[in-house]
């Protein structure tokens, strides 16, 4: 019985047109709202920094110039003669002259004031700085008194040897003390004539030695 009645009133709903069929629509979406207005008061976002193109490769450095040479300095002129017309001069240039040459001989002694006990004549020995006296060998007269001045750093004195060739001092005889310039020592020769050899003692291996001859 139910399903009778279902069949009724589908047909009776075919009949009416309630079983229309669906409608679809096809219309377009509408379009988007546009954007707000901008904001002239509000910030703006800066804009993008465009990238810089890359550098050109740089060109191979100058090599250092070189210092330009100077130019050569002019001669100087001659300078005028005053006055102006007095002849020039043809004669050459003297040379200087050399200088003097140097002696060996050692420097004058000063003679020292006369004493007045020296009765005879006084005569000068320099023991030099060379190893001799000057002179070596001196003849005097009986009372002539005889100086011995040294010269130089070397040291020196004067002893009385038993003969000429040797180094052997003679006891009782004359003899100084060691000294250096400016010492001198002075013997008086009044005991009579004779020879009277003497050396130094610092230089007589080197051969410093000497004779006093006294004359009556």
């Amino acid at each position: 019985m139910r399903l009778t009645v279902f069949i009724v009133a589908f047909i009776a709903a075919a009949c009416t047109g309630s079983f229309a069929s669906p409608t679809y629509d096809y219309s377009p979406p509408s379009p988007p709202p546009p954007p707000p207005a901008a904001d002239c008061d509000s910030p703006q976002p800066p804009p993008p920094i465009p990238s810089s193109p890359p550098s050109p490769p740089q060109p191979p450095s100058q090599p250092p110039s070189q210092p330009h040479p100077l130019p050569p300095t002019p001669p100087t002129p001659p300078q005028p003669q005053y006055p102006p017309n007095a002849p020039p001069d043809t004669h050459p240039p003297s040379a200087p002259s050399p200088p003097p040459p140097a002696s060996s001989s050692p420097p004058p002694v000063p003679h020292l004031p006369h004493h007045p006990s020296i009765k005879g004549k006084i005569h000068y020995i320099i023991a030099n700085n060379f190893g001799k006296f000057v002179p070596d060998i001196l003849n005097i007269k009986k009372g002539d008194t005889v100086i011995w001045k040294f010269i130089g750093v070397r040291l020196h004195d004067i002893t009385q040897s038993m003969d000429k060739t040797g180094c052997s001092a003679k006891p009782g005889g004359f003899k100084s003390a060691i000294g250096m310039e400016p010492m001198t020592y002075s013997k008086t020769f009044d005991s009579g004539a004779g020879e009277f050899p003497y050396f130094c003692t610092p230089s007589c291996a080197l051969g410093m030695r000497g004779v006093i001859n006294v004359q009556d």
